[in-house]
């Protein structure tokens, strides 16, 4: 058994003696040099999900030709990360017999970072929200659109669309990890105020039409004078701005506007009042009249459209006239006096002789017309 105990050329002498006690003996030459060392190289960190490590092509071990063994060592040169966090002893062996040496590699197996991230969420078209992430040391969002900043750990977020963005975390160990959120984006509801419109400076209510939506959230209207269920009462002239605010189920909001004109409106005049006589027949109010505004309608006891009818009975008829509509509708008030015929008394007929004369009397009224004139001293 030779054991080296230093470099150099040792000579080691075999003899042997036979049975008949004859002798003869050989010798051999050991060489003893030193050996030569394992260098399995530097010790290093990973991360666990990484995927096999070649040991061979990242640690360049020397002398070449050795193989690794320990725990997570797989096809003699590669090392597997998943074998779990922590640190682990790889041994490097090249050589054999007193040629043998080793080395040891710690690996380090670094978890992933625990990403924390906030939940997803629901927002209207053109609010924002702000998104979180907690963890790492460095983020990274993506996509970038609708992002106040990709590299911060808690950006505002105001997509267009329903979008879902990664983060990308980064631990001080360089181990990364990814999580998503979506931010859900609900449409703004389509909201319509109506046509502009104008009205007449009267204390009138006049309730606002042609908006929309009525159903499946709630609307409310805003401005001057006008009531948020949407009654609009004029109080002077001049352009009022009314704004229909409408809120959906999914508590998204939008609005629109309409503009109110005031303006003073143009009163009814339905001429000077007049008497007439029982029997004149019917009168053609319009044309007797000329009311302003043109357009409107007469009213009241003994009226038939445009036309009066004295016939109605002797008396004051109070007829109205109205012109427009709504806040701008106006009234005058015509009076008409309908008189009675004269009662009327005559003298009773008379028999005279030729050349005689009669007097005859009449009385009732305050003028007189007798007809036919032939044989009256005055008609």
């Amino acid at each position: 058994v030779f054991t080296p105990s230093g470099v150099g050329s040792f000579t080691l002498t075999y003899t042997f003696t036979d049975n008949n006690t004859c002798t003869s003996s050989d010798s051999l030459v050991v060489t003893v040099i030193d050996p030569e060392l394992a260098d399995a190289g530097l010790d290093f960190d990973t991360c666990i999900d990484v995927g096999l490590i070649d040991l061979t092509s990242l640690q360049s071990p020397t002398p070449t030709g050795g193989n690794w063994t320990g725990l997570g060592i797989t096809s003699g040169v590669t090392f597997d990360p998943a074998v779990g966090a922590g640190t682990y002893e790889v041994v490097y062996t090249v050589g054999n017999g007193t040629c043998l040496t080793r080395d040891t590699l710690a690996i380090t197996v670094n978890p992933l970072p625990v990403l924390t991230i906030s939940p997803d969420t629901v927002i209207c078209l053109n609010d924002s929200t702000q998104l979180t992430a907690s963890g790492g040391v460095s983020y990274s969002w993506s996509p970038s659109v609708g992002l106040s900043d990709t590299s911060v750990s808690n950006p505002m977020a105001s997509p267009g669309v329903t979008t879902t963005y990664t983060v990308l975390v980064t631990d001080s160990n360089g181990c990364e990890n990814t999580e998503v959120v979506t931010v859900t984006v609900n449409p703004l509801p389509v909201v319509e105020a109506g046509n502009d419109i104008t009205l007449c400076n009267q204390p009138i209510a006049e309730t606002l039409t042609g908006y929309s939506p009525l159903t499946s959230g709630n609307g409310v209207w805003t401005g001057q004078d006008v009531s948020a269920a949407g009654v609009f009462t004029p109080s002077g002239v001049g352009s009022f701005t009314l704004t229909y605010t409408f809120t959906d189920l999914n508590t998204c909001e939008n609005f629109d506007t309409l503009v109110v004109t005031v303006i003073d409106p143009t009163p009814a005049d339905a001429g000077l009042d007049f008497d007439t006589c029982i029997d004149v027949g019917i009168i053609d109010l319009t044309s007797l009249q000329s009311p302003t505004p043109i357009g409107g309608t007469w009213s009241g006891v003994g009226v038939a459209g445009v036309t009066f009818n004295p016939a109605a009975g002797a008396g004051t008829y109070a007829i109205v006239y109205t012109v427009g509509n709504g806040t701008c509708l106006t009234r005058d008030t015509l009076t008409i006096t309908v008189n009675p015929l004269p009662v009327l008394t005559i003298s009773p007929a008379a028999v005279i002789c030729l050349n005689d004369s009669t007097q005859l009397t009449a009385s009732g009224g305050v003028s007189y017309s007798w007809s036919p004139s032939t044989g009256l001293s005055d008609t």
